[in-house]
């Protein structure tokens, strides 16, 4: 989890990709940077990003990401309520819609 300062929203949140050796060298394997408005929508985000090197800005590869930014805890539970109410609209239709199958089934069996 990382935690900084957002004033705007339009940040930008660069990352570093670093290892360490046993003798406690770190390296740089690439950097990347994400904007912070692509995540206004406070749901999670599974991303993968261009790592660069950030002299040349040659490609180096590519970084697995699994973000959420939830600026407001409010609004995020308010649309989780309404995403949950409408999951359980959608099961409640397809469990009714399951219900006429298997009596029209049980009616062609004779059961």
């Amino acid at each position: 989890m990382i935690h900084s300062d957002v004033l705007t929203g339009q940040e930008l949140i660069e990352m570093q990709l670093l290892s360490k050796d046993l003798v406690g060298q770190t390296t740089l394997h690439g950097s990347c940077r994400l904007e912070l408005v692509n995540l206004k929508d406070q749901l999670m985000h599974d991303l993968w990003l261009d790592l660069t090197n950030s002299k040349e800005k040659s490609f180096l590869g590519r970084l697995h990401i699994r973000i959420q930014w939830i600026h407001s805890k409010i609004t995020f539970y308010a649309d989780l309520i309404e995403r949950t109410k409408q999951k359980i609209k959608e099961e409640t239709t397809n469990r009714e819609n399951m219900k006429v199958f298997l009596d029209k089934l049980k009616s062609t069996l004779h059961i």
